[in-house]
């Protein structure tokens, strides 16, 4: 494919410049030196820290239906892979789930794990929650699954409020119309990243992730 052929989805590509300079290579569960991209970036892979965290998000992404990349693009923009990371919102854990919800998504997928605060920073906990999260968002949004990421980041409801004002614009434009200024940049950052790891792990699915739906239809 040709940078010419990418049509709109072709400026997701300049994210991966600071990708490639930070995490894009921290996740390769591999021990050797890949290429990051257009950039060109090699990077030394760090494999011992997060090789287990790869297997992990392969497995329950599979499970819950959903695309690795785009688990890899919301625990970047979350907690930047950091399995400790805690929110003042208290939010935990690489996917960043506040308890109450993690407990519901725990009693929907059988997980048997009693769920609190220190359970959530254990990565095949979180993940597997969170990958059930983002899929019960993509099936709220039947028509356009994009819109799992501003509700990961705004919640479901806010984005039923938008989609309700405003469903005939382009996708981009509907981002960026996004009155949030939080969830506008967080949508804008997992978009990007979604891209670049769907580059790295899941090469077939690039085509998909490049190219940004035309229009945005209520549900």
């Amino acid at each position: 494919m040709s940078p010419m052929d990418l049509g709109p989805g072709l400026d997701i590509i300049l994210g991966w410049d600071w990708i490639a300079r930070h995490d894009l290579c921290f996740l390769h569960p591999q021990g050797e030196a890949v290429g990051a991209g257009p950039g060109g970036y090699v990077a030394a892979i760090r494999a011992a820290q997060l090789g287990q965290k790869v297997a992990i998000v392969e497995r329950e992404a599979k499970r819950s239906g959903i695309p690795q990349a785009l688990a890899y693009a919301i625990m970047r923009e979350e907690s930047a892979f950091d399995p400790e990371a805690a929110s003042g919102a208290h939010a935990y854990g690489l996917m960043q789930l506040i308890v109450p919800t993690a407990r519901t998504l725990a009693k929907k997928t059988g997980l048997g794990v009693a769920v609190d605060e220190r359970s959530l920073t254990r990565p095949d906990v979180n993940v597997a929650l969170g990958c059930r999260f983002l899929a019960d968002l993509e099936g709220r949004f039947p028509k356009l699954p994009w819109l799992a990421i501003p509700a990961y980041n705004a919640g479901p409801g806010a984005v039923d409020r938008w989609l309700s004002s405003r469903t005939t614009e382009s996708f981009d434009l509907w981002v960026e119309a996004i009155p949030y200024d939080e969830t506008r940049k967080y949508t804008r950052r997992v978009i990007a990243s979604f891209a670049a790891y769907a580059s790295l792990y899941e090469p077939d699915a690039l085509d998909a992730a490049l190219h940004l739906p035309k229009t945005v239809e209520a549900r």
